[in-house]
């Protein structure tokens, strides 16, 4: 149940933005407890559909991995790592956007995702209104725990990330750019003093723990800007 529920999960996460992302591929190592894909390419389609305020021209990602430990979830962290993302984006160039219509739009995504999330309560109250023995509440109750602790302890690692912007509409004849680049960033669980823990809110002694507390470290952030030069 787990498994496949985690399978869904990342599918329905990154199936449509990821090319060649589906559950198929993904099947494999979700249930091995180990995931790697090397070289993938991001439906620039898929994400401009979102219709932001700006334009993906190409994106990319050396490779992604995740670290199932099935056997010890209960005290080891699920893992993620991310390494080599290069993201290049541009101005829209026809119509544009005006700050109403970004309002606009970031309202519309916040009613879908409210709208996905009331869905998604709604249809996990219908099934346990389904289960009437105490085998199946038990079940329950295991599930939410095992996502409590997934969740609650999930460690992130991105590596060597590049972000850049380019711009040749605003000022014809020129090609202004800026950027971001990043060597690390990590986040994992801690106490109170910062320290890293693997925290289990299923305990009793643990179960007034209302706050999560994430430690977030960033290395060798940079920010870059380059007006360019005027043709001539």
């Amino acid at each position: 149940m787990a498994k496949t529920l985690l399978l869904n999960t990342l599918s329905d996460l990154f199936g449509d933005y990821v090319v060649g992302l589906s559950k198929e591929n993904l099947k494999v190592g979700v249930f091995k407890g180990k995931i790697e894909l090397n070289d993938l390419q991001l439906n620039e389609n898929s994400v401009n559909e979102l219709q932001l305020p700006l334009t993906v021209l190409h994106g990319s990602v050396e490779k992604f991995l995740v670290d199932i430990p099935w056997l010890a979830l209960d005290k080891e962290p699920v893992k993620v790592e991310i390494a080599g993302v290069n993201l290049l984006v541009g101005p829209i160039q026809q119509g544009g956007w005006d700050d109403k219509e970004v309002k606009k739009r970031r309202l519309e995504i916040k009613k879908m995702q409210l709208a996905s999330a009331e869905k998604e309560f709604k249809e996990k109250l219908e099934k346990a209104g389904q289960k009437t023995n105490k085998k199946e509440e038990g079940d329950i109750n295991w599930v939410e725990g095992l996502v409590m602790k997934i969740v609650d302890n999930l460690q992130i690692k991105i590596k060597d990330v590049h972000i850049r912007y380019e711009d040749a509409v605003s000022s014809p004849g020129r090609l202004m750019a800026a950027g971001i680049t990043l060597d690390a960033l990590r986040v994992h669980t801690t106490d109170a003093e910062w320290r890293e823990i693997f925290l289990d809110r299923t305990k009793q002694e643990n179960r007034a723990i209302t706050i999560v507390r994430k430690l977030l470290r960033m290395e060798r952030l940079a920010v870059y800007f380059d007006t360019g030069r005027g043709e001539g």
